[in-house]
């Protein structure tokens, strides 16, 4: 596959309104991070998506992504992944599909209605780096059916560990010109000093079929 991007702010479409911050002391390659943190408004979840000049159609692909909260313990949900996602603006995506971290559990929303729940992974600590790895792509199955196959797994510093994979027989949005990717997250509250309650995402990359 061809790596389409490494984290890099200028590959990104931020949401309007909504701040981030550039940590320097708290990343994993250096010189920085990107940090989202909690903002006292109607609409706390940040989103970022891959720029459509980048990747306007990704169908198939990889993602990975360092990700980090310094509120982890306690929290409902913290991070979302998006892939497949047939809208071009941003806010809270509904459409496409949408991978959720709550209560240490990993939930796939298909549609925005949970198709695959509870795929259970270890006690996540705060002020704590773990890397996850996605992959999707299509394939006919032994029926002759076009599947969307979903692979999860999670790194908590010593390899990755698979968590689970889900099968759609029905891959959604498979005939949009659009297809995008991208995350969100939900802050505690913020101290610019010490990073308390933001989450961060560090070296993040994105691949392609080749």
């Amino acid at each position: 596959m061809d790596k389409l991007i490494k984290h890099s702010l200028a590959d990104w479409d931020f949401e309007p309104g909504h701040k981030y911050y550039i940590q320097d002391f708290i990343y994993i390659s250096s010189p920085s991070a990107l940090c989202l943190p909690y903002e006292d408004t109607p609409e706390n979840w940040k989103y970022a998506f891959l720029k459509n000049t980048l990747a306007p159609n990704l169908k198939q692909g990889v993602i990975v992504q360092n990700f980090r909260s310094d509120n982890m313990i306690g929290a409902s949900e913290r991070f979302h992944l998006y892939f497949r996602c047939p809208e071009p603006l941003l806010h809270r995506a509904t459409n496409g599909y949408r991978l959720r971290l709550v209560f240490n559990r990993w939930h796939l929303d298909r549609n925005d209605v949970n198709v695959a729940n509870a795929y259970y992974t270890a006690d996540l600590s705060h002020f704590t780096w773990y890397k996850m790895m996605l992959r999707f792509y299509t394939f006919l199955s032994s029926r002759l059916v076009l599947t969307l196959r979903i692979d999860f797994w999670i790194d908590y510093g010593a390899g990755y560990i698979h968590q689970f994979t889900h099968d759609d027989t029905d891959p959604l949005n498979e005939d949009s010109d659009t297809n995008r990717v991208g995350f969100s997250a939900y802050g505690g509250v913020y101290n610019e000093a010490s990073g308390w309650g933001t989450c961060f995402f560090d070296d993040t990359e994105v691949w392609e079929p080749a």
